[in-house]
């Protein structure tokens, strides 16, 4: 069995949620996956088990209830075209284009369930990859399908905080700002992994921090309740300022229908 076909299985059932990060490092050298593990279960002593570690060749597979965690670490960089939508969106995090250029290496962290909800599994995910970030000193962590790449002192520290009422939620999903003289708009990326669309704000007249303050709020919303926004219903600003959603194309994803939140 080879190491991507052992750590990702064949295919899953339709009941099986997953979570997938790339921590990337400024040197060559394999984590130490056990020192990980370590960590993640001194921080939290109520997470889910990790059973069966099997380690071998710079790969990791361990069982966690209903399915699997895996890590490979790759001596190589993440491919570049890989990194230039993340990288043209990380607006949070200045030294991202240098941080990114200097690595060396990086780990395909890899986690599965068919017993744990979705919200377990990426939490439990998110530790684990905050621990190989901090043990082994990570340059950056990159969350592919939210086009997302965070600063790993930042990405750490909101893990360690977080829990299943307070979610990390800028470790998972990619808010996005975009400038149009003295209007503001802003989209997410990422919300699809909660099977969700993903949330627009189009030509506001808001301060950025309330507009990504509000996208981030309408996000948590939907995910912890798993309820989507339907078309034509309204959610507000404030107590007095209500707007409609419209499921409509996207102005800035192609090929995307998202949730519209009219200005």
């Amino acid at each position: 069995m080879g190491v991507f076909t052992k750590l990702f299985g064949g295919k899953k059932s339709s009941g099986t949620v997953s979570a997938l990060a790339m921590p990337f490092f400024p040197t060559g050298a394999e984590p130490d996956i056990q020192h990980a593990i370590d960590w993640v279960r001194t921080r939290f002593p109520d997470s889910e088990s990790i059973e069966d570690v099997d380690t071998k060749d710079g790969a990791m597979t361990a069982e966690i209830p209903g399915g699997r965690l895996g890590v490979v670490h790759v001596p190589a960089q993440i491919p570049r075209d890989d990194l230039e939508g993340p990288l043209a969106l990380a607006w949070h995090w200045p030294g991202a284009q240098e941080a990114i250029e200097g690595h060396e290496s990086h780990a395909v962290c890899f986690a599965s369930s068919s017993v744990l909800p979705l919200i377990a599994v990426r939490l439990f995910h998110s530790r684990f990859v905050a621990g190989l970030a901090a043990t082994a000193g990570a340059s950056g962590v990159y969350v592919g399908s939210a086009l997302l790449v965070r600063e790993p002192t930042e990405f750490i520290s909101e893990v360690q905080q977080a829990n299943a009422e307070s979610l990390p939620l800028l470790c998972w999903v990619g808010f996005n700002p975009v400038g149009d003289g003295e209007e503001r708009s802003g989209y997410t990326t990422g919300m699809k992994d909660f099977g969700l669309l993903e949330l627009e704000i189009r030509h506001a007249q808001l301060g950025w921090s309330e507009l990504m303050d509000f996208l981030v709020n309408i996000a948590h919303y939907e995910i912890t309740s798993g309820i989507q926004i339907g078309d034509g219903e309204t959610l507000g600003f404030s107590e007095t300022d209500r707007r409609q959603v419209q499921h409509v194309s996207s102005e800035f994803i192609p090929d995307a229908t998202v949730a519209l939140i009219t200005s």
